[in-house]
C-alpha cells in the first residue's frame, strides 16, 4: 500500500475514537510487517487531532521545476562548450538558477561530467580517444622534436648504439610531455597525470642522484647481503640443512673478522666413525689424501642457500673435501664494513688457512660463483704476487668487470642508454673501489682455469664470460691448456644458479681435476 492509503486508514480509525496503540494493533493485524511504525501512527493521530484533513505531504520550498527550461539548458550547454573548465558556481551566477539544478542539467540533460577538471561528454568512445591521441602525436612540437633527433643522426656515424641512445633520449623527452598532453585532452584524470609525472621524475631524476651519492646503497645493490635466505639457519648444526659429515667452525682473520664456515667430508669417509669435534675434523683435513674444494659464493643469501647445498653434495659424492664460508656481513660472520677489499681479504685468509692445513699434500681447487668469481680471481691474483697458487680454479657464471655487468644487468636496461647512466652507476662504483676487474686479475693467475656458463643466464649474460675468456686467452697466448670455457645450452634451463644440476658436470669436474693433476706430475 502507498503511504497515503495508510494515512487514510489511520484517519478512519482515529475517527472511531481509537487510541494510537489500538490503531497500531489494528494495522499490524491487517498488514503484518508492512504496517507503518508506531511513531508514524502517533504523529499522524496528533496531526488529525489538530484538525488536519489531508493525508498528502505538505509542499516544500526549493527551486521551481520550471527553472530547467530549454532556454536555460541551452545557455548552460553553450557556456560549458565555450569554457570547458567553467565552475558550477560560475554557471549558477550566469544563469540565476540553483547549484543543484545546474548539476542536474549537466548530468541528466546534457550527459556531461567533470573529467580531468573539464566538462566532457559522458560517453567518450574509443574513437574519440584515438582521435584526440592522433591530434596530440601529430602536433607541431613532436614533429620538430623528431626532426631534431633526425638531424643529430645525420651529423654522426649511425651505429646501433647511436640509434638506440637517440631513441632513449627521445623517449625520455617525450614521456612527460605526452602525459601532460593526454591530461590536457581530457583522457586521464588530474591525479593520474600528477602520479605519472611524479613516478617519471623519481625514476629518471631522483633515484639516479640518490644512487650516485649513496655508497651504502651501492654496496647494498652489489652485495645484496640484506637478502637473508634461507631464514633462521642454525649454522652450528649443518645436519639440519641436509649435510652429512659436516661441522661448523669459525676463523678469525688478520683484520679480526670472524668468518663462519663449514667443513664437509668426502663420501668415502662418512662411515669411518670420525668424532664430531674440531680437532678430529682438522686432523682429517691435515692428513687429507683427496682433493679439497674451497667454495666462494655469490651475492645474497648465505652458505646454506639451496643451490649451494646442491653443489656441496655433488663435491661430496665425487669424494672431495669441501670448505665453504660466508664473507663478512653474510650468514653468521661478523657484521663489519663491506667492500671489495674486505671480502677479498676474508677469502684470501680462508684459502691460505686451507693451504696451510693440507701443506701441499693434496690439490686444492677454488670454485667461485657469480660475484664469487670476481672475489676468487682477485684473491688468486694477489697470491700470485706471493708465488702462492692453488691447483686449479673453477669460475661458474663469471663476468669480466663490474662496469660491464652493471651495464648489461636486466635492471639496467631502461637506463643504460641514457647519457647520465655512466655518471649515475659506473662512476660511483669505481670511485668507491667496487670494481671486481676479473679481466685484469685473471691474466696474473698461474693455475689452470675452467669457465662454466649457461647460455640462458639472465643475470650475467654469457658474452661477458666470453670477454673474460678472451682476455685470458690473449694473455696466455691462446693456450687452451691454461684456460677452458664450456657453454651450456639454454635448452637445459639452468639459468644463473643451477649449473650444479647439469648432468655432464660431474664428468667435467673429474676430467679437469685429473688433467690438472696430470700436468703437475709431468
Amino acid at each position: 500500500m502507498e503511504k497515503n492509503e495508510f494515512r487514510a486508514e489511520i484517519k478512519h480509525l482515529h475517527m472511531k475514537v481509537l487510541t494510537p496503540k489500538e490503531i497500531k494493533a489494528e494495522l499490524d493485524n491487517v498488514h503484518s510487517t508492512s504496517a507503518p511504525a508506531f511513531p508514524t501512527v502517533y504523529n499522524w493521530v496528533n496531526e488529525f487531532k489538530r484538525g488536519r484533513t489531508s493525508t498528502c505531504d505538505a509542499s516544500r520550498s526549493g527551486p521551481p521545476i520550471e527553472a530547467a527550461t530549454p532556454k536555460i539548458i541551452d545557455k548552460v550547454h553553450d557556456i560549458a562548450l565555450t569554457d570547458r573548465r567553467v565552475k558550477v558556481r560560475e554557471l549558477v551566477e550566469a544563469t540565476g538558477i540553483s547549484h543543484g539544478t545546474v548539476i542536474s542539467i549537466l548530468h541528466e540533460q546534457l550527459s556531461m561530467k567533470k573529467l580531468s577538471a573539464r566538462r566532457m561528454p559522458r560517453l567518450l568512445t574509443m574513437d574519440h580517444k584515438c582521435d584526440q591521441m592522433n591530434e596530440a602525436i601529430n602536433g607541431d612540437y613532436y614533429a620538430a622534436l623528431l626532426n631534431y633527433f633526425n638531424n643529430i643522426l645525420k651529423k654522426k656515424t649511425v651505429t646501433t648504439n647511436t640509434i638506440t641512445m637517440s631513441m632513449y633520449l627521445l623517449l625520455a623527452a617525450i614521456i612527460p610531455i605526452v602525459i601532460l598532453e593526454i591530461w590536457y585532452m581530457g583522457i586521464c584524470l588530474t591525479w593520474t597525470m600528477r602520479t605519472s609525472v611524479l613516478i617519471y621524475l623519481i625514476i629518471f631524476g631522483l633515484l639516479p642522484v640518490i644512487f650516485h651519492y649513496s655508497y651504502t646503497l651501492q654496496k647494498k645493490i652489489l652485495f645484496l647481503n640484506f637478502v637473508h635466505w634461507p631464514l633462521k639457519v642454525e649454522f652450528s648444526n649443518p645436519k639440519l640443512v641436509g649435510l652429512e659429515g659436516a661441522r661448523n667452525f669459525y676463523l678469525h682473520t688478520d683484520q679480526q673478522v670472524k668468518i663462519g664456515a663449514w667443513q664437509i667430508l668426502p663420501r668415502s669417509l662418512l662411515n669411518n666413525s670420525i668424532p664430531a669435534t674440531d680437532e678430529a675434523y682438522e686432523s682429517v683435513l691435515s692428513n687429507a689424501k683427496l682433493p679439497v674444494f674451497l667454495y666462494m659464493h655469490g651475492n645474497s643469501g648465505n652458505r646454506a642457500s639451496s643451490h649451494r647445498l646442491e653443489l656441496y653434495k655433488l663435491f661430496q659424492d665425487l669424494d672431495y673435501h669441501v670448505i665453504c664460508f660466508d664473507y663478512r656481513n653474510y650468514g653468521d660472520s661478523d657484521i663489519v664494513e663491506l667492500s671489495e677489499e674486505g671480502v677479498v681479504m676474508d677469502s684470501k685468509y680462508v684459502l691460505e688457512w686451507v693451504m696451510k692445513k693440507v701443506n701441499g699434500s693434496v690439490p686444492v681447487f677454488v670454485w667461485g660463483h657469480s660475484l664469487g668469481t670476481g672475489v676468487s680471481t682477485h684473491v688468486l691474483a694477489l697470491l700470485a704476487a706471493e708465488n702462492i697458487q692453488p691447483t686449479g680454479l673453477f669460475l661458474e657464471a663469471p663476468f669480466n668487470n663490474i662496469q660491464d655487468e652493471l651495464t648489461e644487468h636486466p635492471f639496467a636496461q631502461i637506463f643504460k642508454h641514457l647519457p647520465w647512466f655512466h655518471w649515475m652507476a659506473v662512476e660511483p662504483f669505481y670511485k668507491n673501489n667496487l670494481r671486481f676487474e676479473s679481466d685484469k686479475h685473471i691474466i696474473k693467475i698461474d693455475c689452470p682455469i675452467m669457465i662454466l656458463h649457461a647460455e640462458d643466464d639472465g643475470v650475467i649474460p654469457v658474452f661477458l664470460a666470453e670477454k673474460l675468456y678472451q682476455a685470458a686467452l690473449d694473455s696466455f697466448g691462446n693456450n687452451t691448456n691454461h684456460i677452458q670455457m664450456i657453454k651450456i645450452a639454454s635448452s637445459y634451463g639452468l639459468g644463473h644458479k643451477y649449473i650444479c644440476r647439469y648432468k655432464e658436470l660431474p664428468d667435467i669436474i673429474k676430467t679437469f681435476v685429473v688433467k690438472t693433476l696430470g700436468n703437475l706430475t709431468e
